[in-house]
């Protein structure tokens, strides 16, 4: 999570808050997309997120999509990759 603040610039209140603010949201699929990489069981991570469980199902399409089309989500992915094997 402190990862995902550092790279969009919030905090760790605006990520488990209710805002739409784009940064906000980038950081929550940044997050949900690097636990499933680590192995997470998706339904267990959108409550560490404050989301239900039926936003797991939108976390999951759209971190696919955004893996596959968004250049900018791509290299914040790396970049966040990075940040954790060097940690």
């Amino acid at each position: 999570i402190n990862i995902a603040c550092e790279i969009y610039n919030c905090s760790i209140d605006d990520i488990m808050g209710f805002s739409r603010y784009r940064n906000f949201v980038n950081a929550r699929y940044l997050i949900f997309a690097l636990a499933l990489d680590y192995g997470y069981n998706p339904l267990h991570i959108a409550p560490m997120l404050n989301r239900g469980r039926c936003m797991t199902y939108h976390f999951l399409k759209m971190v696919r999509a955004l893996k596959r089309s968004d250049k900018n989500f791509i290299v914040a992915l790396n970049k966040a990759s990075y940040m954790l094997k060097t940690t």
